[in-house]
């Protein structure tokens, strides 16, 4: 279990600061970063993709004409919710090669891929596009 302390005025603080494109600092009042800061800030990002990714879903979508059923906009939200966390914890693994000095081996500066999760995110489906080595 991992605690979480979470402010409102924090959460707001960060929404502004990612929709406006404004510089994010820590909200804590010891300095530079703690726990807290961090996955509050990363559920920030979170919700703010989660709700582009339903956004861009939904304009990819075939029928963008009328309303969706619930049960259709249901399951578009638990697949968009699946996809991010693939999404999300490949960036991670991305992130620890490169902390751990293993990035290169594998892949170029830049990447480029698909992730899509697969069977209700039991796997993940990564579709490269540019920057990965040997693939």
């Amino acid at each position: 279990m991992l605690p979480i302390n979470f402010t409102k005025e924090t959460a707001l603080h960060y929404l502004d600061c990612l929709i406006n494109g404004k510089r994010i600092e820590p909200g804590g009042e010891q300095p530079g970063w703690s726990v807290d800061d961090i996955l509050q800030l990363a559920g920030a990002c979170f919700f703010v993709v989660a709700v582009h990714g339903h956004e861009w879903r939904r304009s990819m979508s075939k029928d963008r004409t009328g309303p969706q059923h619930l049960e259709h906009r249901e399951a578009e939200t638990e697949s968009v919710m699946c996809d991010l966390h693939a999404a999300v914890e490949f960036a991670a693994q991305l992130t620890q090669l490169a902390y751990d000095g293993e990035y290169d081996d594998q892949y170029e500066p830049h990447v480029r891929c698909g992730v899509q999760a697969v069977d209700t995110h039991i796997e993940t489906s990564v579709v490269p596009v540019e920057g990965f080595k040997d693939r």
